[in-house]
């Protein structure tokens, strides 16, 4: 195979995703406030938060994509700078594709300042970033190439004749957002935001001697949380991504179920079941419990794009932790009525 074909099998293996996996794909995206939006850093009902994910997709036509992702955020200053604070957080990651072990891994340091709109502490407007490293590597022992055609067969044990690759390399990366929630009353939260990832736009080129941008990612997203009955929310979402020439578009609804009686975001236990449409892409099925502080939650991706011959429709299963709660610092935080995410 020669080096321009294997590119291309690259490039076109990572395009299974409806972003061409040029990033990280969740499909319960609001589950990773750091890495959807920045400014969402320490912006949060309590004044501490934890999550891990795992998703595992494509195992039905390849070798399985596999990413798992950790954060944690907390907000600061409360009280100190009025009704304003700060969130300070760290999100780091991994993704490994394919049988040459194509593997992503990054950590950032993300920031925010958020501005109370009024003294109720129901309305927000907050300005985040977060800067980071990441590293990149291909496993090219397990490829062959044509210089290791030995004239009956591809023999693994010759060179592959490739001086210019390297195996792994370092990259520097930087972000920045816009978050706003406004909750009129307690039966409703409005919320949206706009991203902007990849701002210095870092070369991701496995050639020491060439330059591959990385695009930058554009997010937009807003939903609204309704309650209908009492014990009865309705959830509504939706986000758009755009980064270089591909884009992607979801759209979807929950019911979120309280089971038992509400004293706040931070202690009730929930059920939550709903459907996010991916555009010519998937159909996600949702569902999430929360006991006090801590939520699973559980989704699937039916596939529906043109790779359905060859996936049956199976895409990719994926598990989310959550806490949410206060730190008991002695400052006397209040409980800010906005999503949990």
């Amino acid at each position: 195979m020669s080096m321009q074909r294997f590119l291309l099998i690259v490039l076109l293996s990572l395009s299974l995703g409806s972003l061409a996996a040029q990033d990280i794909h969740f499909s319960q995206f609001y589950s990773t406030p750091l890495h959807l939006n920045p400014a969402l850093t320490g912006l949060m009902p309590g004044n501490f938060r934890a999550s891990a994910h795992y998703k595992s997709q494509w195992g039905s036509v390849t070798t399985p994509y596999r990413t798992m992702a950790l954060s944690v955020d907390g907000s600061l200053f409360r009280g100190l700078i009025g009704d304003d604070f700060v969130g300070l957080g760290g999100f780091i990651y991994q993704d490994k594709a394919g049988d040459a072990d194509l593997t992503n891994t990054q950590g950032l340091l993300s920031a925010s300042y958020n501005k109370s709109l009024n003294y109720y502490q129901d309305h927000f407007l907050s300005f985040g970033a977060n800067i980071g490293f990441g590293q990149q590597s291909l496993d090219y022992n397990k490829l062959l190439f044509d210089e290791q055609f030995d004239g009956d067969i591809l023999n693994p044990g010759l060179s592959n004749g490739e001086s210019d690759l390297r195996p792994r390399y370092a990259y520097f990366d930087v972000s920045a957002g816009l978050a706003w929630f406004y909750s009129p009353d307690e039966s409703t939260i409005f919320y949206a935001g706009l991203a902007a990832a990849h701002l210095n736009e870092p070369d991701m080129s496995f050639f020491s001697d060439e330059d591959d941008r990385l695009y930058r990612k554009f997010t937009g997203y807003g939903a609204i949380q309704y309650q209908v009955t009492a014990n009865g929310h309705i959830i509504g979402r939706a986000m758009y991504i755009k980064q270089g020439p591909s884009s992607e578009i979801n759209i979807g609804a929950l019911g979120k179920f309280v089971l038992s009686d509400r004293f706040d975001e931070l202690d009730e236990n929930a059920l939550y079941a709903g459907v996010t449409y991916r555009h010519k892409d998937a159909v996600v099925l949702i569902s999430r419990f929360d006991y006090g502080q801590i939520g699973i939650g559980v989704s699937y991706d039916v596939n529906i794009s043109k790779l359905t011959a060859a996936s049956n429709g199976r895409g990719g299963f994926e598990i989310a932790l959550t806490y949410n709660g206060i730190f008991d610092n002695g400052s006397g935080d209040k409980i800010i009525r906005c999503p949990t995410f």
